[in-house]
């Protein structure tokens, strides 16, 4: 009588892979040895296979250290037989590393690459040199005894660069008001600070050094070329700005066939600045008066400069209005005083908020007074 299954027992299901089974929510591993059948029980499908692999192969493994003799016959149609024999030696130790093989390919893409290998390699490749002045990217794999390699298995790509020129110092920073230097001011609209800096290689000065000046607006992209200069005889450069917005201002040294190329670079953040009038200096309480300037930096963004009208009283400044101005920088605004008893002085201004689009930091305009006479 044939035996049934324990009622609510878990039932075997076939895998995909021989020799494995589920049970459940576990994976069975089952295997004969001397007439029985053995189980091994697993929760992932991957530590199943894994485990199955390790079984199997150590079944099949050879001896240790042994010859085999390969045999391999071909018959066609018409009985012609030949048979191929050869000997194969395993000792189940995998092949000692014996080389490392590398490629060397400048790192712009251009031109052909090195390739070539060092015996051993294991720890390093110490004589290793590039062919030639630049960046290159350099990537090794290894050769076993065996002759096994993969170039896929290459490392990660090294940049290695070589330059044999003389290393050049370059330095340059703005003068201040107070007769230091630092690589980035603040400075009033319209101001053309002076930058001044030196060239120099193994610490002595580079004389009739021919330098580029360029500079990129703030918030720009585009660099251009604004000037050329020429250090002195002692290897040092002044040059005074031009007005301008707030920028980075580039001092580049193009190198030759003994030196290397160097460069530096100072900031400029520039207040803006807008005009203020107003129509009326003394008016009655009730009065009405007019405000109006002319924001003086550009380029003026296409939506017009945001604005805030300010006026000092109880001790500080207070935004009473907010306006932007026209595509030209033009603005204006009406007001009229509703609120004041006695005479009065009201000083005002304009406050220009740092914006994206426009490329100056926060400035103001110049202070208006205003006399107003209540009942």
């Amino acid at each position: 009588m044939q035996a049934q299954p324990r009622r609510g027992a878990p039932v075997m299901e076939t895998t995909r892979h021989p020799g494995i089974y589920r049970r459940g929510s576990r994976y069975v591993v089952v295997w004969p040895h001397r007439g029985k059948q053995h189980k091994q029980f697993f929760r992932t499908l991957a530590e199943a296979r894994e485990a199955k692999g390790r079984r199997f192969a150590g079944e099949r493994t050879p001896a240790t250290r042994a010859s085999f003799e390969l045999s391999v016959t071909a018959t066609d149609a018409a009985g012609n037989a030949r048979a191929v024999r050869r000997t194969i030696r395993v000792d189940n130790h995998a092949p000692p590393i014996v080389r490392a093989r590398y490629r060397l390919c400048r790192a712009s893409g251009s031109g052909r690459c090195v390739e070539a290998a060092r015996a051993g390699g294991t720890t390093g490749i110490d004589d290793l040199s590039v062919p030639d002045r630049g960046e290159w990217r350099f990537k090794t794999w290894l050769e076993d005894a065996a002759g096994n390699s993969r170039r896929s298995y290459a490392s990660e790509p090294v940049t290695l660069r070589f330059d044999d020129r003389q290393p050049v110092r370059l330095s340059a920073a703005i003068e201040t008001a107070d007769g230091t230097t630092a690589p980035r001011a603040t400075i009033g609209f319209g101001k053309r600070p002076t930058v001044r800096g030196s060239l120099s290689a193994a610490g002595r000065g580079l004389p009739g050094a021919p330098l580029a000046v360029l500079s990129r607006t703030r918030g720009s992209d585009r660099t251009k070329r604004v000037d050329t200069l020429t250090t002195d005889a002692s290897g040092r450069f002044r040059y005074r700005t031009e007005r301008g917005p707030s920028r980075t201002v580039f001092f580049e040294y193009g190198g030759d066939d003994r030196r290397r190329p160097a460069g530096d670079s100072v900031g400029l953040a520039v207040r803006a600045k807008s005009s203020l009038s107003v129509s009326r200096r003394r008016v009655e309480n009730g009065g009405r008066v007019r405000f109006e300037g002319r924001v003086l930096g550009r380029p003026v963004p296409r939506e017009g400069k945001l604005l805030q009208l300010e006026a000092h009283y109880r001790g500080s400044w207070r935004t009473f209005a907010v306006l932007r101005s026209n595509r030209r920088g033009r603005w204006h605004y009406g007001y009229r005083f509703e609120a004041t008893t006695g005479r009065v002085t009201y000083p005002f201004r304009v406050r220009i908020p740092r914006e994206r689009s426009y490329p100056y930091a926060v400035g103001r305009s110049r202070v208006v007074k205003v006399v107003v006479r209540g009942g």
